[in-house]
């Protein structure tokens, strides 16, 4: 898709590396586009775009280098390689991410620092020369660095706390460059949203000061 091509009536932008410019009914089709990975985009900045900044593998490595966590937002960006669903890439993305639904499993979101990770990651190291999954890791989003353009302006990635609270079937009606607007919820920050294992999580004090104004 072009940026030159206009935008159909009552639809919004989404983009990702992948798949350019897409047109997507507000709903369904929108949380469906963000929870897989793309940008909203506003009409704006659409009509106007220009070029990205151009970026390297050291600014990747720098900000993977940063904190470790952003070695964990890497991965949750990178996602699920289905051509190869038992690589090490595809384990770490599922691991940062708890993503083991098609495997039928249920595990929590957990950081590649974790201290279950080594034993976990242990076979893709074996009689290699690698010392530690976490340099395995690193290599990995060397090798995948062009995909990573996001991570340089990341907020560092953070997994859900217990005391988070996971919107199972919320639908998206609306957004701006700062809110999404929610079936039932209003409009949420997005600095307060995060979309992790396909749901929308959200702070617990946020949702108790919506539920506390709907009772008013």
């Amino acid at each position: 898709m072009t940026l030159k091509q206009e935008v159909p009536q009552g639809k919004l932008i989404l983009h990702s590396e992948e798949h350019g410019y897409v047109f997507v009914e507000p709903g369904d089709e929108l949380t469906k586009g963000l929870i897989n990975g793309m940008t909203f985009v506003p009409l704006a900045e659409y009509q106007s775009s220009t070029p990205a900044a151009s970026f390297t593998q050291a600014d990747v490595l720098a900000k993977v280098d940063e904190d470790p966590k952003y070695l964990d937002h890497a991965f949750a960006l990178l996602g699920k390689d289905m051509s190869e669903p038992k690589s090490a890439r595809t384990r770490f993305a599922r691991f940062v991410t708890g993503d083991f639904a098609d495997e039928g499993k249920n595990f929590k979101a957990k950081s590649l620092q974790h201290k279950t990770a080594a034993r976990c990651f242990y076979r893709f190291i074996k009689n290699t020369e690698y010392d530690s999954h976490l340099e395995l890791a690193r290599d990995i989003v060397a090798d995948n660095w062009e995909q990573l353009e996001e991570l340089l302006t990341a907020d560092c990635y953070a997994l859900p706390k217990v005391d988070d609270v996971w919107l199972d079937k919320a639908v998206i009606t609306n957004m701006t460059s700062k809110a999404f607007e929610v079936e039932g919820w209003g409009w949420l920050p997005k600095s307060k949203v995060r979309f992790v294992k396909g749901k929308m999580v959200i702070p617990a004090w946020l949702a108790q000061s919506i539920l506390a104004k709907k009772e008013e």
